[in-house]
């Protein structure tokens, strides 16, 4: 059978049961609030068509009733073909008996709502407050009898308000010419969707949801997808949807719902495909497919677990929807990839400047595509339609995420790392730190003692709650003036040298780069150094959120741990090639000479504890398995993990959880490190490895109270680039606090640098240079000749003066 609303599609079922030899019979049912068209085999009974009729108005199908044109009831039991109809023109009339008697009370208010309606209609004048008091007083008389206990009494209840047409004589108000009685129309409807918030319990929400989705269908067919009647039931719907956590499987009444969504979806889809254009001025209605998708995602999974497919075992209606919807998702892709291909092409014609206005204005383009995403991940699951449109239109992409403000809905992004530029993939990373007021605190106030660095720096740190960690930082040295960021950037660098000396024992460095670590295996796993990993998985987020370059690295079995991928032998080269190449060696010894058990090797390994030589199992009962030929791969494998992971993935799990602290969203835990290969993580830890471009700097650098021609400038310069680049490097620090420059140099620092004339003049005694590393000063006295200033320079770039701000 195929059933279809007044202004709706047939959808023809193609089973064998309506496949039959016999005609179909095309039948209207007329009711007080919709005529339906129905085309069924003279086979069914009427049972059958009362189904497919309940399936469509959400009625409850025991309770609705065929009458023929006399007001006879039709036997359920009986096929149509022998209910003595007049096949070539049927019409029956929809009956709601028990409705009429249990709700008779219900079903006269909206009788009287809907007669006074029909009254106004046909008033050419209209006293506007008497009349709009007698149209409240009948809605709130029907709102007010509205029953709180019972399920089958609320529904019946809101049942009565469809059925008595009070919903068509709505819309029959907005489609009036005149004004006021549109004015009406938003009222009584407002009204209407206010009963579900002061009068039902929450969990009989459940059956509001079908009467709201009857409202949304008759106001579309009577007036369209843009009328406020229907737009203002829509986002009910999806507002309802959102804030629960339904399953429709199971519940009788509910298991037509999902077909019943598509078209929401579908007009969704298409209206922010419209938004795309560049006259749409309307932000896309994204939130509100959002809530829809949310809901059908659940369905589509329960289906799942039960077995069945999500889109082929369902009915005919919802094969069809699904067509509609796969069609409209396709024209979303082509559209997304035609914007961005004309910003592909304004890129490459246009100046920066106008290219980089056109970026903000087309930021709704990542909107868009993260809705599309969230489209695919329900009815493209391997996500073909994304991935394709991502890396064909790569480059628009990456400058629109480059221009974007912080929001956490970009992240998915991270999926297509492959796609994205580095400083995008940073971008993207940065946005799941949370922002600096979130947790409700202004600001994080260390007061730090240098003689007491790292005990005061973990207590402050390491000791708080991680809320307060989401402020924005301050620093204080005990007993010094300086404040601002300099002052926070140089107790970064003073920090990170104590979390990683040798005497704190907390990270060895590996032996073929003493600036890359990982975690002690030897140190204690005590509760306080267990803490301290902690603290250190703190600093260095905190580290990366302010985009400051730490200077160290990490190796590669620490990385990938923290990624939770496992590691291999190749993987320990860095960190200890001794082990790596006695290994190498045995998986390279000859098979005969390896079984013959000249090395005399079992599954254990030797460790020292305090002086003491102890023989640690590699497996259960690993002292008795000799190692041969078969089981050397095994042997390996076991060794690594007993050297490298258990004997560290408690310090790990420390520090990856006092480094997902500072996240906003505990999802974001294994997103960070699995978006990034370890050579990306060097880069943000330690920052350009390049060698300092000399007139990269002086482009960035801006003179006050001198000039690029002055011989001073000209004389520092050429001592600059003079200098070793360790010296250059320590400059860099005295100046601005930072040794390492971020990835791109001097352009990626927040401002410019400046050199200051400090107009301090002594014949015998010249003073040092001073800084502001805040606000990236440098104070450079009007130096006479180019060797005193050569003296003072090579003064403040050691090891011991640079981090002193001149204040040494």
């Amino acid at each position: 059978m195929a059933v279809a609303g007044a202004g709706k599609n047939s959808f023809q079922d193609e089973s064998p049961a309506s496949s039959s030899s016999f005609s179909p019979f095309n039948i209207f049912i007329l009711s007080s609030f919709r005529s339906i068209f129905v085309r069924a085999s003279p086979l069914e009974t009427i049972n059958e068509v009362i189904s497919g009729i309940a399936a469509l108005t959400r009625f409850p199908a025991g309770e609705l009733r065929l009458q023929d044109e006399s007001g006879h009831e039709l036997p359920g039991d009986c096929p149509i073909g022998l209910c003595g109809l007049d096949e070539n023109s049927i019409s029956l009339r929809l009956a709601y008996p028990l409705l009429a008697t249990k709700h008779s009370g219900a079903c006269a208010a909206a009788n009287e709502l809907v007669s006074f309606v029909t009254i106004l209609l046909s008033t050419g004048k209209i006293k506007i407050p008497g009349f709009l008091n007698i149209f409240t007083n009948l809605f709130r008389k029907f709102l007010d009898m509205t029953p709180t206990v019972r399920e089958e009494d609320i529904v019946g209840h809101l049942h009565a308000f469809i059925f008595s047409g009070a919903h068509t004589a709505l819309g029959m108000l907005w489609q009036s010419p005149v004004i006021i009685h549109r004015h009406f129309a938003l009222y009584g409807l407002n009204l209407f969707l206010e009963l579900n918030r002061i009068k039902f319990p929450q969990s009989f929400d459940f059956y509001y949801l079908p009467v709201l989705l009857e409202l949304a269908d008759e106001f579309m067919r009577m007036a369209g997808r843009e009328n406020p009647l229907y737009l203002q039931c829509r986002k009910a719907v999806g507002d309802l949807l959102c804030s629960k956590n339904w399953r429709f499987s199971g519940h009788s009444n509910m298991e037509n719902m999902v077909p019943a969504l598509y078209p929401f979806v579908v007009d969704l889809v298409e209206e922010i495909t419209m938004s795309l254009s560049t006259e749409s001025t309307s932000p896309p209605p994204i939130h509100q497919l959002c809530c829809f998708l949310k809901q059908m995602r659940r369905e589509f999974k329960d289906r799942a677990a039960a077995g069945a497919h999500p889109f082929l075992q369902t009915e005919q209606a919802e094969r069809v929807w699904f067509l509609y919807f796969y069609r409209a998702l396709k024209k979303l892709k082509n559209k997304l990839f035609h914007c961005l291909g004309k910003i592909e092409t304004f890129m490459a014609e246009k100046a920066e400047g106008e290219v980089k206005f056109l970026l903000r204005q087309r930021m709704n383009i990542l909107d868009v595509l993260f809705c599309f995403h969230k489209l695919c991940k329900i009815f493209d699951p391997k996500y073909g339609f994304v991935s394709s449109l991502i890396f064909a239109r790569r480059s628009p992409l990456n400058a629109l995420i480059r221009h974007a403000d912080k929001s956490h809905t970009y992240y998915w992004l991270l999926q297509y790392k492959e796609a994205l530029d580095f400083e995008v993939k940073v971008r993207l990373l940065m946005m799941l730190f949370a922002d600096t007021n979130e947790g409700g605190y202004r600001a994080l106030y260390l007061f730090i003692n240098r003689l007491h660095l790292l005990s005061d720096s973990f207590i402050q740190i390491g000791q708080v709650n991680a809320m307060e960690l989401h402020a924005e930082l301050s620093v204080l040295f005990k007993d010094e003036e300086g404040t601002g960021h300099g002052v926070t950037r140089e107790w970064f660098y003073l920090l990170c040298q104590e979390i990683f000396s040798p005497k704190m024992k907390l990270f060895s460095p590996c032996e073929t780069d003493r600036r890359r670590f990982f975690p002690n295996p030897t140190s204690p796993c005590d509760r306080t150094q267990l803490e301290y990993y902690r603290f250190a998985g703190r600093f260095v987020a905190l580290a990366l959120r302010h985009e400051f370059q730490i200077g160290v690295t990490f190796d590669r079995i620490f990385f990938n741990q923290l990624a939770d991928k496992g590691i291999d032998l190749e993987d320990v080269q860095d960190a200890d090639p001794a082990l790596y190449m006695s290994c190498k060696k045995l998986l390279e010894m000859d098979d005969e000479f390896l079984d013959s058990d000249a090395l005399g090797l079992t599954f254990v390994r030797e460790t020292e504890d305090l002086g003491c030589r102890k023989m640690i199992p590699l497996c259960p009962r690993g002292e008795e398995i000799v190692v041969n030929s078969r089981n050397k791969e095994e042997f390996v494998s076991f060794l690594i993990e007993s050297y490298y992971v258990e004997s560290i993935d408690q310090k790990i799990h420390y520090f990856r959880e006092g480094f997902m602290d500072l996240f906003s969203n505990i999802k974001f835990e294994n997103l960070f490190f699995q978006s990034l290969n370890l050579e990306d993580f060097d880069r943000m830890l330690r920052g350009s490895e390049e060698k300092i471009n000399i007139d990269d700097w002086k482009n960035h650098t801006v003179y006050c109270d001198y000039e690029a021609e002055d011989q001073q400038i000209i004389s520092f310069w050429k001592i600059v680039e003079g200098m070793q680049e360790e010296q250059r490097r320590l400059l860099l620090q005295f100046w601005i606090s930072i040794r390492f420059l971020p990835v791109g140099g001097f352009c990626n620092l927040p401002q410019k640098l400046y050199i200051f004339n400090s107009f301090e003049k002594e014949e015998d005694n010249w003073p040092l240079p001073t800084s502001q590393t805040c606000f990236h000063q440098l104070q450079l006295p009007p130096y006479p000749s180019m060797s005193i200033m050569h003296q003072k320079l090579h003064f403040i770039t050691q090891e011991h003066v640079s981090c002193t701000f001149g204040l040494y």
